[in-house]
């Protein structure tokens, strides 16, 4: 009210946005037990669907999708991305960029692009505190015992060490590119090339029309 004054220590603080990718489908229930997690731990969070109908298990197109949509991301945006055919055998990582963004998944290249495009890597952990994740109810769908706490802590504004031990970020995963001629090449490479010839999207529509069969590996020898 006018002329009374607003005590700032006792507002709440500000929340971040968290922005979901997956490749879940529309026709289950799993996007809505996420989303369930996420309001019940940072109901003041707004949560941003991006997509959940990345082609099931296809990581390489869910990390060509981040990357370009990471010029519209709010910079205090928490990036939620669940794309994972190793589910339970890849480290789950959280990840800071340099633009003030947070990432969120597995560490199986899924991140390696959006990373890039988020001005490069700060910090990263693996998840794995007990106060933040919780012993998963199905190994098959952790990503509501997981990854979604993690990201809503975040959200909350808890700090990105708390969530667990300090991961060295040339030991985190991105996409490798094995050609129809045997030739290969780290996805980033592939796309920081494009990118500086063509721009982001172009490199994303060229790369997503070659046909390739991504492995992954360490983007370190």
């Amino acid at each position: 009210m006018l002329g009374v004054e607003v005590d700032a220590s006792a507002m709440p603080p500000a929340t971040r946005p968290i922005v979901f990718v997956s490749d879940f489908g529309l026709g289950n229930e799993w996007v809505g037990i996420c989303h369930s997690v996420l309001a019940g731990l940072s109901p003041q969070s707004p949560i941003v669907d991006l997509t959940h109908l990345i082609r099931p298990l296809e990581v390489l197109s869910g990390a060509l999708l981040l990357a370009d949509s990471m010029p519209y991301v709010a910079e205090d945006a928490v990036v939620l991305g669940v794309v994972d055919p190793n589910v339970g055998k890849d480290r789950e990582v959280a990840i800071g960029t340099s633009s003030g963004r947070y990432l969120v998944g597995p560490d199986n290249g899924l991140l390696s692009l959006a990373w890039e495009a988020a001005g490069g890597i700060t910090e990263a952990v693996e998840i794995s505190a007990s106060e933040v994740v919780h012993r998963p109810r199905a190994e098959s769908f952790r990503a509501p015992d997981t990854l979604c706490p993690a990201a809503a802590h975040l959200a909350l504004g808890r700090p990105l060490e708390q969530l667990g031990p300090a991961v060295e970020a040339t030991t985190l995963h991105a996409a490798l590119w094995i050609g129809e001629y045997g030739g290969v090449a780290t996805a980033p490479g592939i796309v920081e090339y494009m990118t500086a010839h063509h721009g982001w999207r172009s490199a994303y529509y060229a790369l997503a029309a070659i046909v390739l069969a991504p492995v992954f590996t360490s983007s370190t020898p």
